[in-house]
């Protein structure tokens, strides 16, 4: 603050206004900088690695489509569970149950069987207290075991029914991906547009602290120098007398 200096002084006032305005043009400087790294960030590392996992997806999932596809049967043809085949829909349905609620509890997951194609195995959600049965050709696919036998099948079929949905969101995902990194190397290289407005606005800033503090050690010399010379006069006067 310079207190020495009037506060009428049109160069306070400028000085004053200036302050808030390079504040807030630092401040969406900043903000600018920081989104700035943010897509650097993205286009180095977030967005690739997101296009490479979402390319193996999906040719994980066209493969499994492919299998799917190959071993897809009108009505059950078999399952096989613990080793051992069964062509019986009944007796498939009751031994898979039976086979994923033997799931000990130091067991992550347990191997079941085979199905059109597919490993078949069961993990325990304990904050769901459910039974996961997992698919897995290429792509691991989740469904939830219920208790019906024929129910837990039909689930499974759904689930192998539904893979070209998995497919086609994937995709979709991709695009997505492939163009936000379109857009964010489009934005990466635009530049602050109000950096010539905050330099210039910084730089009158400089210049006006420096002109008022030098204004401000002139008027503070002034009256450092007016009690001397009221003493030198009181002086004067006591001589005269």
């Amino acid at each position: 603050m310079f207190y020495g200096v009037s506060m009428g002084n049109p160069k306070i006032e400028e000085k004053m206004n200036l302050d808030i305005e390079v504040a807030r043009l630092r401040i969406i400087f900043g903000s600018y900088q920081n989104n700035r790294l943010n897509l650097q960030n993205k286009i180095a590392k977030t967005y690739p690695q997101e296009i490479q996992k979402l390319t193996e997806l999906i040719k994980g999932l066209e493969k499994d489509i492919a299998v799917a596809q190959t071993n897809k049967t009108d009505e059950f043809y078999q399952m096989t569970v613990d080793g051992k085949i069964y062509t019986d829909k009944k007796e498939a349905g009751t031994a898979f149950l039976e086979s994923c609620r033997s799931l000990k509890a130091n067991q992550e997951e347990k191997p079941v069987g085979n199905y059109k194609g597919f490993d078949l195995s069961v993990t325990f959600n304990k904050f769901t207290q459910l039974y996961n049965v997992i698919l897995k050709n290429n792509i691991s696919h989740t469904v939830e075991l219920g208790a019906d036998i024929f129910g837990n099948i039909t689930r499974i079929d759904n689930a192998l029914n539904n893979i070209p949905k998995k497919l086609d969101s994937a995709k979709l995902k991709l695009e997505e991906i492939n163009h936000n990194l379109k857009i964010a190397k489009e934005e990466v290289n635009k530049p602050f547009k109000r950096l010539s407005e905050l330099r210039e606005k910084e730089s009158r800033l400089e210049k006006l602290n420096i002109e008022l503090s030098m204004e401000n050690k002139e008027v503070s010399n002034e009256n450092k120098e007016k009690p001397n010379d009221l003493k030198k006069e009181k002086k004067n006067n006591d001589i005269e007398l």
